[in-house]
């Protein structure tokens, strides 16, 4: 579960979401990788990783 809910606040971070307001990417990212089992969830770590990379450019 707690996988899933670095998913959805990953999704209302991207959204711009009144409900991200207080989240961050780095917040994101923490939560899935100290929950990421198996070679998808790994995929997503990835993918935030990749997002914060760009946002720093």
């Amino acid at each position: 579960m707690k996988f899933l809910a670095s998913v959805a606040e990953f999704a209302e971070i991207l959204r711009e979401s009144p409900w991200s307001e207080r989240s961050s990417l780095h917040d994101v990212l923490e939560l899935a990788k100290a929950n990421a089992s198996g070679e998808e969830q790994r995929e997503f770590v990835r993918l935030v990783e990749n997002s914060l990379a760009l946002r720093k450019h």
